[in-house]
């Protein structure tokens, strides 16, 4: 019955969200829907970008346009604790990210400049998507995670973002970290920790 109301998109990480999301609101429990999250110890939106950038593996598809919806980990934080106190949450579900989309191309573009350069490499996506087919395949032959995937490069090719009025008029939070504050702030910590020498 659950599966039958959830959408179903052909992209598993997407469904079996959907659906564990459909099951945990049925039974009263609050949802947080965060964004990019990126900050210090973020490993998909921080960690990672520097590694493949330091490794010039990095490359934006959709000429990097493609949309990022960043949130800083301390906002979040804010986020999930006025959702768990907040006596008129349960049952509701919130979006919590800056509220201001940014293309990717100037997302990383963050990261590239921490390590000296002016920017991040793009490329076609029909060329990208085909480089990652192969990639996935030899990955599955080797029984092994493939570097890159064509679900990770069509995410990054997204051209739109959830509303975050629900979180903002029911919880009362409002984002406080800006995308250059928080890199800044990002930076500080990778270089105490030696990610980006």
């Amino acid at each position: 019955m659950l599966a039958r109301r959830a959408v179903r998109t052909g992209n598993p990480y997407f469904e079996t969200k959907a659906w564990s999301e459909q099951l945990a609101r049925e039974r009263g429990a609050t949802i947080v829907r965060p964004g990019d999250i990126y900050g210090p110890g973020s490993e998909q939106w921080s960690l990672r970008p520097l590694r493949l950038l330091q490794g010039r593996r990095l490359v934006l598809p959709a000429r990097g346009r493609g949309l990022v919806t960043p949130v800083y980990l301390d906002d979040l934080v804010d986020c999930l604790v006025r959702a768990l106190l907040h006596p008129q949450a349960a049952g509701h579900a919130f979006t919590a990210w800056s509220g201001r989309t940014v293309r990717s191309r100037d997302f990383f573009g963050h990261y590239a400049r921490m390590l000296g350069r002016e920017r991040v490499p793009v490329a076609p996506t029909r060329l990208l998507l085909a480089y990652a087919g192969l990639a996935e395949l030899g990955a599955r032959a080797r029984g092994s995670s493939p570097a890159v995937t064509r679900a990770a490069l069509r995410y990054l090719c997204r051209r739109a973002a959830y509303s975050t009025a629900q979180a903002r008029s029911v919880l009362g939070w409002e984002p406080r970290v800006d995308l250059d504050e928080g890199m800044l702030r990002t930076e500080a910590w990778l270089r105490t920790g030696g990610w980006s020498e």
